[in-house]
């Protein structure tokens, strides 16, 4: 039987420090090296060392005797010079990584500004010219210039050093939700400035104490976009290599109610839950989008008094030349645009006389002829109040971190402020409508019945808009408030398979929540999310932190995706419509992740070297 092989590593040898000496070697890096030639031994035995010094160094103890002092110093010299090159080099390619890393600041900044990557040679000369003025007091100035003169900020390098800092993001983030118990999905599609359709994927999950929202990726839908193709691409994406996104955990799925992505049979909502791999899940429309589909204007007198204000407008915009008042311009209406009508309708009547003089001007009777009725302004009156109101509820629901209880309990606001509305106006009180009651002169042959129809009809769109999410209602109220919540209704609600919680172990625990006054004080000082993420202990009620949680990671509208086709829509612009989808994908990560790239590991990366 062959003898086994030694592995010399294993054998702990030790420097002997009389080796310096005797050898001229020193320990550098646990390996012996050779103070005179440089080079290391592999295997640290004394043998070897005296072998090395005495063949290819013997003139060296003719020189410096063994134990003399002029061999000593000649050692110690040695030793000094290693040192001092090391130190020199060492502080080149610290000098070397600072630059680098330095490049890569500058990459990451011009990325979060959505700006293009040949903007670095731009802030190079800009850092040069500023130099001399700013540092001209300085005794190191020329020292300054010339680091600065080495920073690497070609438009290439520019594009490099993005990608490499979106990878570092995109890997921090797939640690992050493996991490995570749960995360939630909004997903919309949007064109961009080269006609194609972008999906954009937003992920939200809680880390550590604190609900993080990132794009988690940006995918081309290069030929049709069905339910089908969004479905397979989505899938390709997290099914692909390295990502490792386990699909058990995810809790929702927020959408923006398009057929392809809500289709009761091809929508992608549809594919996912037949999907055997993927749990039963939560899935609604943006309730963003949900309000704005409230607000659109159905058939009727309101839709036509519309439609003549924005041909009104149009004909306005149509003679540019001609309508340059002291006033800004009026804002054209688009269906697209948040708060376009309100926004159109307030603008038109603080314009009116002037508008009025310029359609008298151009012999257009048909369009001045509904201004001068009664009936017709009032109707635009009317609207302009409602969608005042329309605007500011749109206003409270936009933006990040909006956690769904809190953007339904808008909603419902919303609602009983309809109701209010209604009965004021029917009993001819204008509190809330004040162009309203600038356009009517004669209130008591004044009839609101039209108006009231319409606020009441517009409240029934909305009860009937948010139905899919109010079934959540006891759930939501509970992670709003456990101490005031119905125990029986919220234990009901949670034995769905969407929360899959033992039933008497959360009404125990909520019981002992409810009857805990230290966090009921808590819960009165902390935000929401800190509330169940810092004061509620997982170990004492983990059956309401699993409940809360799932809640608190839902999203509540698909804003984010929003306002990432915003940041496209300025990074790949006509002027640079020739940018790639994976570069699209790594500008806008940078852009819009809240993360902070790993700069440090970066550079370490890579094999650093100056500008020239």
């Amino acid at each position: 039987m062959a003898s086994k092989k030694r592995k010399v590593d294993n054998e702990n040898r030790v420097f002997n420090p009389a080796w310096q000496m005797d050898f001229a070697f020193a320990e550098i890096g646990g390996k012996p090296m050779c103070l005179i030639c440089q080079k290391t031994i592999a295997v640290l035995k004394r043998a070897n060392l005296q072998r090395h010094h005495e063949q290819l160094h013997p003139d060296f103890s003719v020189a410096y005797p063994q134990s003399s002092d002029l061999r000593s110093q000649k050692v110690q010299t040695l030793l000094a010079v290693f040192h001092a090159q090391r130190s020199m080099f060492r502080g080149i390619i610290k000098s070397a990584d600072n630059i680098t890393e330095a490049s890569f600041r500058v990459a990451w900044n011009i990325a979060k500004a959505k700006r293009p990557a040949t903007e670095g040679e731009f802030l190079k000369d800009t850092f040069m010219d500023c130099a001399e003025s700013l540092f001209s007091e300085f005794k190191n100035k020329d020292d300054i210039i010339r680091q600065i003169s080495k920073l690497q900020l070609s438009d290439s390098t520019v594009t490099r050093r993005v990608e490499l800092i979106s990878d570092d993001l995109f890997s921090q983030l797939l640690n992050d939700i493996e991490s995570s118990e749960y995360f939630s999905l909004a997903l919309d599609e949007s064109t961009d400035s080269t006609d194609v359709a972008q999906l954009a994927v937003w992920v939200r999950f809680l880390k550590g104490e604190k609900f993080v929202e990132e794009m988690l990726t940006l995918l081309p839908l290069t030929g049709q976009t069905r339910g089908e193709d969004i479905h397979s691409a989505l899938m390709s994406f997290f099914r692909g290599p390295g990502k490792n996104i386990n699909m058990k955990k995810l809790v929702s799925v927020t959408t923006d109610g398009a057929p392809s992505m809500v289709g009761r049979e091809k929508g992608l909502i549809a594919l996912l839950r037949k999907d055997p791999d993927i749990p039963a899940f939560f899935s609604y429309h943006c309730i963003l989008h949900q309000e704005q589909l409230c607000s659109k204007l159905k058939c009727g007198q309101l839709k036509m008094t519309m439609d003549t204000v924005t041909r009104t407008i149009n004909f306005i915009l149509a003679h540019a030349l001609k309508h340059r008042h002291a006033y800004p311009d009026l804002t054209m209406h688009a269906e697209v645009i948040w708060l376009s009508r309100g926004n159109v309708l307030d603008r038109f009547m603080e314009l009116l006389p002037v508008v009025r003089i310029f359609l008298k001007e151009k012999g257009r009777r048909d369009l001045l002829a509904p201004l001068e009725d009664n009936t017709f302004m009032h109707n635009v009156a009317f609207l302009t109040d409602v969608t005042r109101h329309l605007n500011a509820l749109n206003l409270k629901l936009q933006g990040k971190q909006k956690i769904l209880p809190m953007m339904l309990n808008d909603v419902a606001a919303f609602e009983a402020k309809l109701d209010l509305f209604a009965q004021q106006l029917q009993e001819r009180n204008f509190t809330h409508f004040s162009v309203l009651h600038s356009q009517v002169t004669e209130p008591a042959s004044f009839s609101p019945s039209a108006y009231c129809s319409y606020l009441r009809e517009l409240k029934d769109e909305f009860s009937s808009r948010f139905a899919d999410v109010k079934s959540l209602t006891p759930v939501l109220a509970f992670t709003e408030n456990p101490f005031a919540c119905d125990i029986q209704a919220t234990s009901v609600a949670i034995t769905s398979e969407h929360f899959n919680v033992e039933r008497a172990a959360f009404e125990e625990q909520l019981i002992e929540l409810q009857h805990n006054s230290i966090l009921k004080e808590r819960h009165k000082e902390e935000s929401l999310d800190t509330f169940w993420t810092k004061c509620v202990l997982k170990d004492t009620y983990p059956a309401l932190i699993q409940c809360a949680e799932k809640i608190l990671t839902c999203f509540g509208s698909t804003y984010v995706c929003e306002s990432a086709f915003s940041a496209m829509g300025i990074i790949k612009s006509k002027q640079r419509s020739r940018l790639s989808n994976r570069h699209l994908t790594d500008c806008l990560r940078a852009a819009t992740s809240e993360q902070q790239p790993n700069m440090k590991l970066l550079v370490k990366k890579m094999q650093t070297q100056s500008s020239h």
